[in-house]
């Protein structure tokens, strides 16, 4: 079962069929499965400013919070971590591996562009007090709108925050 708590490391050399004792090639691996996560950066998944794994303790929840997003990133990171590290010799299996990983990092995208997060400041509404979001002000609502494509709905979420 895919879990938030697994390490990145030990998954994807699972995936490649490599025990966890066997290290000769992990720093290979941590190199590829970082450029992986950093076009999964560029396409607006993961944490804004980054991420990089260094060991077996980085975990897939350092790197990403939604688990309905987990499955497809676990499948994209292997895919590029295969293609680079341990290429098909095939150029038609390479190819299908290609258009898979762009469709699912398609799809990720997509489905990590559907939910935006505002930030409201002071009076907890927009423009409130002494205008609104500015950047000494500490949030204390949080507005979370999701778009579900299928049933062409929006949904909104009002999260309260403590004043600090």
């Amino acid at each position: 079962m895919d879990s938030l708590n697994d390490s990145i490391l030990v998954s994807v050399k699972k995936m490649l069929g490599l025990e966890d004792e066997y290290t000769p090639f992990d720093t290979d691996i941590m190199i590829d499965i970082n450029a992986a996560l950093m076009k999964l950066t560029q396409l607006g998944v993961g944490p804004k400013e980054g991420f990089q794994v260094t060991d077996y303790n980085n975990s897939w929840s350092e790197f990403i919070t939604n688990d309905v997003l987990l499955g497809g990133v676990k499948t994209y990171v292997y895919l590029q971590v295969k293609m680079l590290f341990d290429p098909p010799t095939n150029s038609f299996v390479m190819d299908a591996m290609q258009r898979q990983a762009d469709e699912i990092g398609w799809r990720l995208n997509v489905q990590a562009e559907s939910v935006e997060t505002f930030d409201w400041m002071d009076d907890d509404k927009p423009g409130g007090g002494s205008g609104g979001c500015h950047p000494h002000h500490r949030p204390r609502t949080r507005i979370e709108i999701g778009f579900d494509p299928e049933e062409q709905t929006i949904e909104f979420d009002f999260v309260k925050k403590e004043k600090t």
